[in-house]
């Protein structure tokens, strides 16, 4: 009797369970979106078989949707049209072709995703390359964006399909940017300021000039080597192109002129005639680099982007390649650089495009270093993109372990030896696990 009861109680509720419906039975929302709820692990793909046997598929593939939930359609480009569907323990988002629901990718979660659920997700044409790139939004106020590289090997052959992380940027729509600050120039008189008011203009023009001590005297002279080293200062875009010679007689500095030469060029061109059409060269292609800020971009991505830029146009090189590589140079023309090169490209381009930025001295593995500090509604973070170029591409996540660290992130393998403090608390990438160099 106990074991007719248990069986007609088992067939109760197989035919309760059948009529309330299944997980593979719930229709889809009127307005999909990402699920609250990771998948099962090690989930197949969807099944392109529609629900009901007896119902024709569809041209798009039936409703495989059925079988779980997905975001909605996002348009990368023609021909691609992908949706996506969270994976389990947080690490990542399924992408499937929004027609066929084969699975052609993965949106790896970052190191640094606390919540990797937030659930907005976002598309735009952020790198500029044609095909709309996905930003997904996280509770820290962070988006992270990913891009759909060609002449990858496709899913599962490569897990990814394509789809690599790229950059981060703030999804919160705060667009303050902080003013570049003109640094301090020490050792000024009012002489030397006279001086550099007369001798600015002429390096400009790319103009002879010479001061001899018969004719000056040596305190001129010396306030001379003070108005050069503000041009140095407020003018760091000079030091591709000019420098000032002392022209010596036995044991005796005579006097001072202006020396140009293509600084750029391993053969030091002088001819002056080149050096002008190097500098407005120079000029064009930071007024290019420029305009490809916008009023929309927050500080963060403004950041980013300029240092994206750099890492994108140097290569770095300490053997003396050519006479810029401590000078913004390469860091816009392209070519070779040490840490000062990257850092006076990154404070040179922020300065023009008005957004705070200021180099940072010290040490990394033992050698004199250098680095950039900027700022953002936070606090100030550290730069350092020498070693980001290091590490890889500027959509890298190894490349991220070096922009926008803390203080105490820097710490972990920098020194620094000109009491600088970043004042930013919130850990924008997770470096926890640096890069041996």
């Amino acid at each position: 009797m106990k074991k007719v009861l248990c069986l007609f109680l088992a067939v109760l509720l197989c035919l309760t369970l059948a009529a309330c419906g299944g997980k593979d039975s719930v229709p889809p929302p009127d307005e999909p979106i990402v699920p609250s709820q990771p998948s099962e692990p090690d989930e197949p793909s969807p099944s392109k078989e529609p629900a009901d046997p007896e119902e024709e598929p569809a041209e798009d593939g039936g409703d495989w949707r059925a079988w779980r939930w997905y975001s909605e359609d996002l348009e990368l480009g023609e021909g691609v049209t992908v949706c996506l569907s969270m994976l389990d323990e947080g690490i990542g988002y399924g992408v499937y072709d929004s027609f066929s629901g084969d699975r052609i990718g993965t949106l790896n979660a970052p190191k640094s995703a606390v919540d990797f659920y937030a659930g907005d997700v976002l598309c735009a044409d952020r790198d500029g390359q044609g095909l709309l790139d996905i930003g997904v939004v996280f509770e820290n106020g962070l988006s992270w964006w990913y891009v759909l590289e060609d002449g990858t090997a496709p899913w599962p052959e490569d897990p990814t399909g394509g789809f690599s992380l790229y950059t981060a940027a703030r999804a919160d729509a705060d667009l303050t940017c902080y003013p570049y600050e003109t640094p301090e120039v020490p050792y000024m008189t009012p002489l030397a300021w006279e001086i550099y008011e007369e001798i600015w203009p002429k390096v400009q023009a790319v103009e002879y000039f010479r001061y001899d001590a018969e004719t000056w005297g040596y305190d001129y002279l010396d306030q001379l080597l003070n108005a050069f080293g503000a041009i140095r200062i407020l003018h760091p875009e000079a030091e591709n192109y000019f420098m000032l010679r002392e022209l010596v007689e036995g044991d005796m500095v005579t006097a001072m002129d202006s020396d140009y030469s293509c600084r750029w060029d391993p053969n030091r061109s002088t001819d002056l005639d080149k050096v002008r059409a190097g500098a407005e060269a120079f000029e064009e292609k930071v007024q290019e680099i420029l305009s490809g800020i916008t009023d929309e971009m927050t500080a963060y991505e403004k950041y980013w982007y300029l240092a994206a830029v750099i890492s994108d146009n140097v290569e770095y090189d300490s053997t003396g390649f050519t006479a810029v590589e401590s000078a913004p140079w390469a860091g816009v023309m392209g070519g070779y650089a040490i840490c000062s090169g990257y850092a006076a490209a990154m404070e040179y381009l922020c300065s023009r495009a008005g957004l705070y930025c200021r180099t940072v001295s010290g040490s990394s593995g033992g050698e004199g270093h250098a680095w950039n500090l900027v700022k953002l509604p936070e606090g100030t973070y550290h730069v350092d993109v020498t070693w980001a170029d290091g590490n890889g591409a500027p959509w890298s996540a190894d490349w991220m372990r070096y922009f926008m660290l803390t203080q105490e992130q820097i710490e972990v393998d920098h020194l620094i030896d000109d009491g600088t403090v970043a004042t930013g608390q919130q850990q924008i990438y997770d470096n926890s696990i640096m890069v041996n160099r």
